[in-house]
């Protein structure tokens, strides 16, 4: 009942997770089409829901701006975290599954201890909101918003190390290819847009804005 915001396949190609304005994240068997586990979220309003790449977390966020963890192995919950005081948009995973990075209304994308919720990185967003997330690799975080531009940012120094514009809408949704070298990007201006990542920032973004679907 109500609107659903976000779905992730689990790794194991057999189960979806989804969320929306009801409080609550749901797996589904897609073999059955039945209903395997329901997890209870203090979201309100879940916005998004990710299932870490080993398969063993997922986590989920919304309105109030708390990320919730679940062990999903188990079915118990993992860490409870203040992610922000305003609206969180996006949520994804390290391609290790040790981080999780959160992004939405509030000035600042953070990333996490996915076992124990601790703060790793605070990295400063720009005014507009974030709207997507997603690791390039484990130190590499591209994130895209209201700005119509995507950053990647190097986590580790806390710096961007790349511009990717082209885009002429909010950046809303952000996925990386399985050798982390190609981001595809999707965006209100109704183009999907494929970045090679390992070539320089000024033709990378020039390659992209010629293969923009219109």
């Amino acid at each position: 009942r109500g609107p659903l915001t976000s779905v992730a396949f689990h790794p194991n190609g057999q189960q979806l997770l989804t969320v929306g304005f009801r409080d609550a994240v749901r797996l589904y068997s897609l073999s059955t089409g039945g209903l395997d586990r329901t997890f209870a979220c203090p979201c309100e309003d879940t916005r998004c829901v990710a299932v870490s790449p080993d398969g063993k977390r997922v986590a989920a966020a919304g309105r109030n701006g708390r990320l919730r963890l679940w062990d999903l192995i188990s079915g118990s919950q993992g860490a409870d975290v203040p992610a922000a005081t305003r609206r969180v948009h996006a949520v994804a995973f390290s391609p290790d599954s040790q981080r999780v990075a959160t992004g939405g209304d509030g000035p600042h994308i953070r990333v996490w201890d996915a076992a124990t919720g601790e703060l790793l990185a605070e990295l400063p967003s720009p005014r507009a909101k974030t709207r997507a997330l997603a690791f390039v690799d484990n130190n590499r975080l591209a994130g895209g918003g209201a700005d119509n531009t995507i950053r990647v940012w190097d986590v580790a120094a806390g710096a961007v190390a790349q511009r990717l514009v082209g885009h002429t809408g909010a950046v809303t949704a952000l996925a990386r290819d399985a050798s982390g070298r190609r981001l595809a990007s999707g965006s209100y201006d109704t183009t999907v847009r494929v970045w090679d990542l390992a070539a320089p920032p000024a033709k990378a973004a020039a390659a992209a804005t010629r293969g923009g679907l219109r």
